[in-house]
């Protein structure tokens, strides 16, 4: 069988081909010239293409967020860090501290 659909394969061939497979064959077995073809397929191109388009652009949003939060987050460490030192702590234990147990602690 060679690479472009000559309307002899079998039903069930192209199972699981693209949306844009399927109708770059239905046109090329249709006897379509080329730019029928093309305007058969380029909908669904253009589609794709803002589909993947819109996908990066939210992961780099959500990539950014997340670099913000990490960031806020060792902010929020250091500062717990600091008000444990002053406390009396070692810096070693307050590094180690468990905000769990910090939490449940009474106060002192």
């Amino acid at each position: 069988m060679g690479l472009l659909y000559d309307g002899t394969a079998a039903v069930g061939v192209y199972e699981g081909a693209s949306v844009i497979t399927g109708r770059m064959i239905d046109a090329l077995g249709a006897g379509l010239p080329a730019a029928e073809v093309e305007a058969a397929v380029l909908p669904g191109l253009q589609e794709a293409h803002w589909a993947i388009h819109r996908a990066f652009a939210e992961h780099q949003r959500i990539a950014e967020d997340r670099r913000h939060l990490a960031a806020e987050i060792g902010e929020l460490i250091a500062g717990l860090v600091s008000e444990l030192v002053a406390a009396g702590w070692s810096e070693q234990d307050a590094r180690q501290a468990d905000v769990r147990q910090l939490a449940d602690a009474p106060a002192r």
